[in-house]
């Protein structure tokens, strides 16, 4: 499986996109944004009105939240429902001249064959805007969800002066994990969840693209300490987020000592990670029973990561996911990230592998939060991953070989052993003849 995948991804250049700015925010009254969208081809402005409420919103989170547990199939209920959201949405967010501009840079994107990469920028003076999942954004016109489609990823984008550049990797890309379940949170199964992620990763293991290291405990100390023995490219954490209001800003719940929870600020973590200029993506995992409420648990985290830490890129799950779409996500995610893809692209493979298992929601779940203005966050040596897997194939087909060999050894050895036996056979009744 990894080298049909590997080989098509390898195989076919990287997609290169222009980039369509979509900035909402400030609050201009209640329930009223002010909108404005910037591209290659000019800028427009206008007005945002949500169209959910509040309770409308929930809801709408609820009937999303029974497809993850039940419906698995295109065109369910929630499916529709996504569908008129998220069509509800995209005519809210783009009107008259804001539409007008989008098509145009659609146009122009198809017209350079190039993919458009919508960056949504969320004003500070917004941020319930926050919990808005649009990644359900539907283009009536195109029949299309965008951010199903490697041509139109949506990304959450932070505006900061600091230039990013890609770190150069040769691989394997290395890949640190946290579980952490303390005994006052509800539990997790924290063996199944790391099964669950080595499986998703095993064909790209075996083939020399990824390495995952575990931190335990799960304690802040033991993440800093792991992270002076070893290298890093990514961080992958499972388990429950928040948002301290007091402090306003996201947290990590982590154990203590005892196995306890201790909330650990967003900004802590940031400082911890800013010191490692190989740290450049950390994937937040709410994973069942990890998220309380409507809100997006991560949302606040992922936002202080990328802004005050040195991570160019935060992939985090909006809402709580099933094992089996996070095992799809992962595997389809970590499968483009390990050869070069962009990393919106990469989320885009993640969300394709979810829906390819007929799986009509989950696919959404994933959010992706990028201050790297064309993506890239890593500059993947594609002719070592390539020799890489070479390598390992030529190895497999080497073992192959020697079992195959060793099978047909034993196979002639077995046939004369039947053969001498039979001989003796046939002599001893023979000689038995002989005698009467």
């Amino acid at each position: 499986m990894l080298d049909n995948v590997c080989a098509r991804v390898l195989d076919s250049d990287a997609m290169e996109y222009v980039d369509f700015h979509v900035k909402i925010g400030p609050r201009l009254a209640e329930n009223r944004y002010a909108v404005s969208v910037r591209s290659a081809l000019g800028e427009a402005n206008g007005v945002f009105t949500p169209p959910l409420g509040d309770v409308e919103l929930e809801n709408l989170v609820l009937r999303v939240g029974l497809a993850r547990r039940s419906v698995r199939q295109i065109k369910s209920q929630q499916w529709r429902a996504a569908q008129q959201f998220g069509q509800s949405l995209f005519r809210a967010m783009l009107a008259e001249e804001l539409l007008a501009g989008f098509v145009a840079s659609r146009a122009d994107a198809e017209k350079q064959r190039k993919g458009m990469r919508i960056k949504l920028t969320l004003d500070s003076s917004a941020p319930e805007l926050a919990n808005y999942p649009w990644e359900f954004l539907y283009d009536p016109s195109s029949a299309q969800f965008l951010s199903l489609l490697e041509t139109t990823p949506l990304v959450r984008y932070v505006e900061l002066p600091r230039q990013i550049l890609p770190f150069s990797v040769t691989p394997p890309l290395r890949i640190l994990g946290m579980i952490s379940s303390p005994r006052d949170y509800p539990e997790l199964d924290v063996e199944r969840e790391r099964t669950n992620l080595e499986n998703a990763l095993r064909d790209l293991r075996q083939g020399g693209l990824i390495e995952l290291d575990w931190v335990t405990p799960a304690t802040l100390d033991a993440l800093r300490n792991q992270l002076l023995k070893q290298q890093y490219h990514v961080f992958h954490f499972i388990g429950h987020g928040g948002f301290d209001e007091r402090a306003e800003d996201g947290i990590l719940v982590l154990e203590d000592e005892r196995k306890q929870s201790r909330h650990i600020s967003a900004e802590r973590v940031a400082y911890l990670f800013g010191d490692h200029s190989s740290l450049r993506l950390a994937l937040l995992n709410a994973c069942e029973g990890a998220r309380q409420g409507r809100q997006d648990p991560f949302a606040g985290t992922a936002m202080t990561l990328v802004r005050t830490g040195n991570l160019p890129a935060v992939v985090a799950m909006q809402f709580e996911i099933t094992d089996q779409a996070a095992t799809d996500f992962a595997s389809g995610f970590y499968s483009a990230i390990a050869v070069g893809r962009s990393v919106d692209a990469a989320v885009t493979h993640g969300r394709k592998a979810v829906f390819a298992r007929d799986n009509d929601v989950e696919w959404s779940t994933a959010v992706l939060y990028l201050r790297a203005a064309d993506g890239r966050i890593f500059d993947v040596d594609v002719a070592s991953a390539n020799a890489k897997r070479a390598e390992e194939q030529l190895k497999r087909e080497r073992a192959e070989q020697e079992r195959l060999e060793r099978e047909r050894v034993a196979q002639e050895r077995a046939q004369q052993r039947a053969a001498y036996l039979n001989d003796v056979i046939q002599k001893g009744r023979q000689a038995l003849e002989d005698g009467d």
